[in-house]
Formats: structure tokens, sequence, C-alpha cells
């Protein structure tokens, strides 16, 4: 990390020697060796995903027409169920772990039509659903945990007729059909897990869609690859509040730092990478980030060095909070 900072110091110091007929370039910082025995120990990158950031994947409205064929008081039911609703996400406060709850609400609807031997039926099924999923982020990829679908099903038999629907078949039928409209709270019984399982079926398959999405746009992994090339024994450690996933990366038993506000805003924040420096350089650094033609070199070192950083947005910026050099990347890309 030390090495990635000086570079970033390199580049802004060979802009301000430009400008200033080379007086700037005694300023390049020495790090002691006692400095760098202490880093050790330390996490040495902090990544912070916001949930802006998610909610732009995930948050949406959904529409679905779902083929459906089941068994219900051995009637063989058959229709398509049309679905409306939304998705959207919530952050789980955690210490240990990096986990987000998609959650889903809305309502369906179909028409049914069941064929048990002779007597066919048709009728119309209507409801509320919900659902809850976890997704989980290891700090290199997320992972669907679990789903958990909550349907409310109402239903009612519009009429009951012989197979082949013929005047004799809808006599016998009209008189069937009291016994059948007592039969509802039974047939709902058993219809209620069989949509809870369309339901999760249909939520998994979305969420996997989310999951691949967010997969392929975060970049955390190949910035980590580029940044510490010689670190696989380094872990990932995992946490989370109400605004942010977090996974700080350094060596194993390293304690988690609490980082220091920052003292800039920037409108929909999406990713933070904040790398460990020596207050030498994080003073140096704050104190260059003043000059334009600086910070155009260090956008340009960004952009050449860490690509993933710079497709993922097209605002950023690079500042020094305490020890930290924190490159931040707000409002996205127009597609």
């Amino acid at each position: 990390m030390i090495r990635t900072t000086r570079t970033l110091l390199i580049v802004w110091i060979s802009a301000l020697s430009m400008m200033a007929g080379g007086t700037v370039a005694a300023a390049t910082p020495t790090v002691s060796d006692d400095d760098t025995a202490s880093k050790k120990t330390e996490i040495f990158a902090v990544f912070r995903i916001s949930k802006a950031f998610l909610a732009e994947v995930t948050d949406r409205k959904i529409t679905a027409d779902i083929p459906f064929c089941a068994n219900v008081l051995k009637f063989q039911c058959t229709g398509v169920i049309h679905g409306e609703g939304k998705i959207a996400i919530d952050l789980q406060e955690s210490r240990d772990k990096a986990i987000f709850e998609v959650t889903s609400r809305g309502t369906g609807q179909t028409c049914v039509k069941g064929v048990r031997g002779p007597l066919l039926t048709f009728g119309s099924a209507w409801g509320t659903f919900t659902s809850r999923t976890l997704v989980q982020f290891d700090g290199q990829n997320f992972r669907h945990v679990n789903t958990i679908p909550a349907a409310t099903v109402r239903a009612d038999i519009q009429r009951v007729t012989g197979r082949r629907d013929r005047p004799l078949g809808k006599f016998l039928g009209s008189g069937i059909q009291p016994l059948a409209d007592n039969l509802i709270p039974k047939a709902l019984t058993e219809a209620t897990p069989i949509a809870n399982q369309y339901l999760q079926d249909f939520i998994e398959e979305t969420a996997a869609k989310i999951i691949a999405q967010l997969n392929e746009k975060l970049p955390i992994e190949d910035t980590v690859n580029r940044l510490f090339p010689e670190t696989q024994e380094w872990q990932f450690q995992m946490s989370a509040d109400d605004d942010f996933l977090q996974t700080a990366y350094g060596p194993a038993g390293a304690p988690t730092p609490v980082l220091p506000n920052h003292p800039t805003a920037m409108k929909q924040v999406r990713l933070e990478a904040w790398l460990r420096s020596t207050n030498e350089e994080a003073k140096l650094l704050a104190e260059m980030s003043k000059r334009p033609l600086a910070k155009q070199l260090v956008q340009r070192y960004l952009e050449t060095t860490l690509p993933e950083l710079a497709d993922f947005a097209e605002e950023r910026s690079v500042d020094a909070v305490g020890s930290w050099v924190v490159i931040r990347v707000g409002t996205s890309k127009p597609n």
C-alpha cells in the first residue's frame, strides 16, 4: 500500500514540479523501517459499497406472467398467474458480515381451470405476496443465502360442469357447485404452499439475475488484485451498517479500523476505497490536492492503473483523510 500511495505522490509531485520549476521535488516522502514494520499487522484497504449503488441494481418494479400446473383436491389445475409488485433492499447492521435483504411486495391473480375425472371447474384466484431474500457479500462476490416467501391466496368457483361442457354436464354441475364452494377453505390450504413455491422460484430467479449484475459491475476483486498482487494470504473482514457494506482487506488477525468521517460531501456516493498511507504522505496529498493539474494527472493515473474504478462512474475524487487516501466514485455513467 505504501508503494501505491507513493506512486500517487510521484504523479502529483511531477505535476507540481512542472508548475513550480522543480522546487517541490524534494518533498518526496520517506518511510522508516519501524513504520513499515508496524503496517504488517494493519488493515491496508477498506472498500465501502453504498446502499445507493445496491438500490440502483435491485430496486425495481416487477411484472410477471407465470404458467402453473398443480394438483389441488385431486383436480389438475392450470392457468397463468399475473403478478405485479416492487423489489427493494435494506442493509442489515453487522460487525462480522456484509448482508443485505431484498424484499418484494405485490399482488397476483389468475383464472383457474380444474379437471378431475368427468368434472370440469372454472374459477379465479387472487392474493398478495411478500418475500425476504438474504444476499451476502464475502469481499469478492455476492451470493444468495436464502429466500422466505409468503403468499396469501383467495379463490372462488365460478361454475362446475361436465368435462365436455354439454347441457347435461352443466345441469349436474350446478347441483354440485354448493358442495364445491364448501371445499374452498380446504382447497386454499393445499394451494397456499404451491403458491409459495412458485413465488420462491420466481424471486430466486430474479435474485440470481441481480447478483450476477452486481458481481459484474463491482470492481473490488479486480482492484484488490491490481493493488496487492502478492497478498494471497490476506483476508477480508466484513461488516455493514445502515448505509454501507464494508470489506476490510489485510493480514489475518489485523483489527478492523474505525474510519474517520470524510470532510467532503459527495452526492450519491456509490463506492469508497480507503487505502492506508502514512500521516506524512496523507498530509502531502492533502496539500497537493488543491492543484488542478496535479489532480488531473492523478485521475489519469487511476484510469490507467485502476480502470475498473474509472469505468464504474464519471464522478471520482481522491482525498486524504487522516492517514488514509480515499478514492470515491459517485454518480453513475449514463448507459
